[in-house]
């Protein structure tokens, strides 16, 4: 669903002051994520991995103990 509304008149002085120019639009909705790109699997992968490496260091200073 796409809503589109005009905006309140001191929101759109404040805009124009700063420099927006309200005729371009709105920023792409279907822009890629980050954690969809390849970089952030990677990243994701990573982290996961350290937090199952984290998960089992105590685990395995405990075996030799008996």
């Amino acid at each position: 669903m796409d809503v589109t509304a005009e905006l309140p008149q001191h929101f759109a002085e404040t805009m124009a002051n700063l420099g927006f120019d309200l005729e371009l639009g709105d920023l792409p909705l279907d822009e890629v994520k980050f954690s969809e790109t390849l970089e952030g699997k990677r990243k994701a992968a990573s982290a996961a991995a350290k937090s199952r490496r984290r998960e089992r260091k105590g685990e395995r200073r405990g075996r030799g103990r008996g």
